[in-house]
């Protein structure tokens, strides 16, 4: 076998990455289409395949790398992470992080909890939730499963709190609590709108 004269750490650091790399996206949107199809969803290709929740706490809400420092452990929990569908697989996920490292750092208590207020939006018909220092905004998908009746209510015998802005965001005026009271607060509020 001849030499070729090129260092060794050379060739390592340009061979590609594996292919699975590289077409996890393409998977994924594969996978996310042929379960479209087989329920019998038309499919609209102007349109994304699933709507994305959006949660913004105003928190941290991550997996620091002082708990986990390998990058690659890191994106494949917060892969397993948003694709938990349900608290069952959550809690189960949850048990396993700790199992594997350790207690829980506030950040990723905060992370977990999002997500599974996520689940709950998602169930519910919320499309987003945005927690700031002094109120809650929620935004309603079009067809959500809480009555309109129950908004109109609470507008109506507590209005310093609760206003509806358009048709489909309600703003609760409230002092949100630090850490992980504002996100177990902000689920209170949505069992609370299915009452």
């Amino acid at each position: 076998m001849q030499r070729t004269g090129i260092p060794t750490a050379r060739l390592k650091s340009s061979t590609p990455p594996p292919i699975s790399n590289v077409w996890l996206p393409y998977n994924d949107l594969l996978k996310r289409t042929i379960e479209a199809l087989r329920a019998g969803k038309k499919i609209n290709l102007n349109q994304p395949l699933q709507n994305e929740i959006q949660i913004n706490t105003g928190l941290a809400c991550i997996i620091p790398q002082s708990y986990l420092p390998d990058v690659h452990e890191r994106l494949v929990l917060y892969k397993r992470i948003a694709n938990a569908q349900n608290n069952d697989e959550l809690k189960d996920l949850q048990i396993e992080i700790i199992d594997r490292f350790g207690t829980l750092p506030e950040p990723l208590k905060n992370l977990l909890a999002a997500t599974k207020l996520k689940l709950f939006a998602e169930k519910i018909g919320i499309e987003k939730i945005s927690l700031f220092e002094d109120k809650a905004v929620l935004n309603f998908a079009n067809k959500t499963k809480i009555e309109p009746l129950t908004i109109i209510n609470l507008i109506q015998k507590q209005a310093a709190i609760y206003q509806l802005k358009g048709q489909s965001q309600l703003i609760i005026k409230q002092q949100m609590a630090d850490g992980i009271a504002r996100i177990e607060w902000a689920h209170e509020q949505l069992k609370m709108l299915l009452e």
